[in-house]
């Protein structure tokens, strides 16, 4: 048998291809999400090693207070067998640069045998008001080497105290996935700005014992450098085992599309060879001996397939790892690939093989001799559908109720549970429609080509082949829904929340830029904004000074307030803008109060005004009553500008906007929603893209399915295509009628995907825990026609083979075949 197992592999390898790249596929993709996890961990573990990296041993303040540390940092610096330590201090920030106003981190900088982190560019500093800041932050806020940014830090000593630090950056460090807006100072920048100690490194050969009697505090944790970093680690990716389920959907998709594909690659291959097999038989091989040796044959497909896919799944995660930014060089992307992670993927791509042609292997033992050498085409089984229904039903059922429970618990705003109950109902649904479709899809496109083809003969036989090998065509239908409609629920989905987020965030803030400055700003300048390429539409507000005097929950006066004229916004926002009547004051949200009265004062002169609550700069008024402020006396000019993004603007381009403006018009202040949107579409558009690249591979892999269910139609059916080419259908016709048969299968899983994935992805909207934003249901219209075109054109492709290998049959031949 071994002989024969190795002559088998060698003479049938072209028939094993199809199902060696779907098992490499799927063993590929598990070794990708599992190097993207590693590349995340190896980030996390990155920057939190970069504040200890160089200790021996690390002193942390977990419950002890500032006072403490403080103390046991004096009494350290005094002992002989310690020959160096620093004290590191951080805090959270708020800093403007280039006109824009961030939030990021205040780090030490460690120094001397203290490893600091990597630069990518510059030089560490060496003078006080120096920094390095990570490459991410310096992208977003347009930093360059020599560029200072403003920060604001608060120390919180008996009271408050609120500090400015002119920062200019020498020096900037490369990121990696787990960064934050990070700034390193010098130890003594830090120490100034008077900011507690939170962790004290240590260099010395003395053990952790001699320096927790040093202390003698046990509110300070005393570790080796490697059980903190590994400490702080565990806490770190607490969440990493969900994130770890959450990447591992896609690839066990890919698995379970692979499995029902390689099923049938096995089924086609299996009954070319019925005859080897019969004769096996015939000569004293007993059915154990037929199912082992298509078992070994299966075993050692899936070895080569899955070394096969390791390898490319190496190559891959170093690739994504690095492509990405989760990682910052090859060493850490290569440090990602765990061997464990390989053995487990190798071990998958294995056990999808065994899984998939076991059924096929038990299905060639048991046919006898006379039975395979028999004339007669092979006939599938007459199969109890009723128990499948029966499953189907209940699931579908149960299905309901757990979806009409989560949408009471979200009416009741108890929104997890109602997300939960949500997405149990549909992983529950979406099973019982594929066991339902498992068994109707033949009736489906056997319906769908005599509706189509009753002009057409070939169409009408189509639609015949399909409706009689119900199982293959079940099999490859539901293979094709599960990708189409997991792709469609990710574009629904993400298309629903990308418009009804924008909209939302338009109705809030519905002006993409907003430019202000008190003491005006000129027509230069103006025309400094309209000139740019990004900006499709720009409108002057002309302001003027006045004293408003604010009663209401808290009292109080702005002696040189600006108030603006109410104008015309069409033209930048598709918001409904709320205009001020005359006698009214619209005020922006953040000023607003409820309950509050507003005067305003020019001259001697005095007006009481309604105050509305707007989405408009500052304090706004209408036409007619700025005209009444500007006669008492006001000076006035214009002193904001609104302006609106072209479409095609991006978060680049976008900082080069604002790096502009902010540069050539000094003393203003930059805000506007546009940032917000443009950054907002830019992380739902990644992780789309991500998350139907991840998809695809099971659309691709369920497609190499529709070539192997048309290649054992056309085994099966030699004799009646012969006799079809006997009578006079032509070559073309042939290829035709299989084309006919993958467009069926094909558009069948088209339909029933989209309206599964339509569904399950406005659910998937609704169900979110999003409590004060009303839903905007989107059907993505253009990608799915992308996914229409693709698939047809993918499933005329897989006929060829077939196509071809029916129509070059001589008929004599495939009629005299026993």
């Amino acid at each position: 048998m071994r002989q024969l197992l190795t002559a088998n592999l060698r003479t049938h390898w072209q028939r094993y291809t199809a199902a060696t790249i779907a098992i490499a596929l799927a063993t590929a993709f598990i070794v990708v999400c599992f190097g993207i996890i590693s590349g995340l961990r190896t980030s996390i573990e990155r920057n939190l090693a970069e504040e200890t990296r160089g200790a021996d041993i690390v002193v942390r303040n977990y419950e002890g207070s500032n006072e403490e540390i403080e103390a046991a940092y004096n009494k350290l610096q005094n002992d002989p067998q310690i020959s160096e330590l620093q004290a590191h201090r951080s805090t959270h920030i708020n800093f403007t640069a280039s006109g824009q106003n961030g939030y990021g981190e205040l780090k030490t900088l460690p120094t001397g045998t203290f490893t600091p982190p990597g630069l990518k560019e510059g030089k560490y500093p060496t003078k006080p008001g120096e920094g390095v800041i990570v490459d991410t932050a310096a992208k977003a806020y347009g930093l360059k080497l020599g560029s200072t940014l403003t920060a604001d830090v608060t120390t919180y000593q008996e009271e408050p105290v609120g500090q400015e630090q002119k920062i200019t950056i020498t020096g900037i460090t490369k990121s990696g996935a787990a960064s934050f807006n990070t700034i390193y100072l010098l130890p003594q920048d830090m120490e100034q700005l008077l900011l507690p100690i939170n962790l004290i490194n240590l260099k010395t050969n003395a053990d952790t014992a001699h320096v927790e009697n040093l202390i003698g505090n046990q509110n300070l944790k005393v570790a080796t450098q490697t059980d903190d970093l590994n400490q702080r680690l565990a806490q770190m990716t607490e969440g990493q085992a969900s994130i770890t389920t959450v990447l591992m959907v896609f690839p066990a998709l890919a698995a379970i599309t692979a499995a029902i594909v390689i099923s049938t690659t096995f089924q086609v291959m299996l009954t070319q060879r019925k005859r080897e097999l019969a004769l096996l038989r015939a000569i004293g091989a007993d059915r154990t001996q037929v199912r082992k040796l298509v078992a070994r044959e299966t075993l050692s497909v899936g070895l080569i397939a899955a070394a096969i896919g390791t390898l490319l799944g190496i190559a891959g995660a170093i690739a994504v790892n690095l492509s990405a930014g989760i990682v910052v060089n090859n060493n850490e992307a290569i440090h990602a690939i765990h061997p464990t992670h390989l053995a487990i993927a190798f071990t998958a791509g294995i056990l999808i093989a065994i899984a998939a042609g076991y059924a096929p292997a038990r299905r060639a033992s048991k046919l006898s001799p006379m039975e395979a050498l028999a004339n007669n085409e092979t006939t599938s089984e007459h199969k109890r559908y009723w128990v499948r229904a029966g499953l189907a039903t209940i699931l579908i059922g149960t299905s309901t109720i757990l979806i009409a429970l989560s949408r009471y618990q979200i009416s009741e705003e108890k929104y997890d549970s109602g997300f939960l109950l949500a997405f149990a109902g549909g992983a529950l649904g979406f099973l019982g429609a594929l066991i339902l479709l498992s068994f109707i899809s033949a009736n489906l496109t056997g319906s769908l080509g005599r509706l189509i083809g009753k002009r057409s003969i070939t169409s009408e036989l189509a639609a015949e082949n399909t409706y009689r090998n119900r199982g293959r065509t079940g099999a490859t239908v539901t293979a094709l829904v599960l990708g189409i409609t997991l792709v469609t629920m990710m574009l629904t989905g993400a298309t629903t929340m990308e418009h009804t987020l924008v909209s939302e965030l338009n109705e809030r803030r519905p002006f993409d830029l907003i430019v202000e400055k008190p003491s005006g700003i000129s027509e230069e300048e103006q025309a400094t904004i309209s000139s740019n390429k990004n900006i499709k539409t720009l409108v002057a507000l002309e302001g003027l000074n006045a004293e408003i005097e604010i009663s209401g929950p808290n009292n109080k006066t702005v002696p040189d307030a600006t108030i603006y004229q109410d104008t015309n916004y069409q033209n930048l926002t598709d918001a409904n803008v709320d205009k001020p009547k005359p006698g009214q004051i619209a005020v922006n949200g953040y000023l607003w109060e409820d309950n509050m009265r507003i005067s305003v004062r020019v001259g001697q002169q005095q007006w009481e005004l309604k105050p509305i609550p707007a989405r408009t700069p500052g304090y706004t008024v209408a036409a007619e009553t700025y005209q009444q402020l500007k006669t008492a006396g006001a000076n006035s000019q214009t002193r904001a500008v609104l302006a609106a993004y072209t479409d095609d603007t991006t978060t680049s381009d976008l900082t080069k906007v604002l790096n502009e403006v902010g540069e050539k018009i000094p003393d203003s202040t930059i805000e506007g929603g546009g940032w917000e949107r443009l950054n907002m579409l830019a992380v739902i558009k990644g992780i789309l893209i991500g998350a139907v690249a991840m998809l695809a591979v099971s659309v691709i892999v369920a497609l190499v399915g529709v070539s192997n269910t048309l290649s054992l139609s056309v085994i099966e059916r030699q004799r009646e295509n012969a006799l079809l080419r006997a009578v006079g259908m032509t070559r073309a016709s042939m290829r035709q009628m299989l084309v006919v048969e993958a467009l069926l299968i094909s558009m069948i899983a088209l339909v029933v995907g989209f309206a599964l994935g339509i569904g399950f992805g406005w659910l998937g909207a609704i169900s979110l825990a999003i409590t004060d934003i009303p839903i905007r249901l989107i059907v993505p219209w253009l990608p799915l026609l992308g996914v229409t075109a693709v698939t047809a054109i993918a499933a005329i492709l897989a006929s060829i083979l077939p196509g071809r290998r029916a129509a070059n049959a001589s008929p004599v031949e495939a009629l005299a075949h026993t």
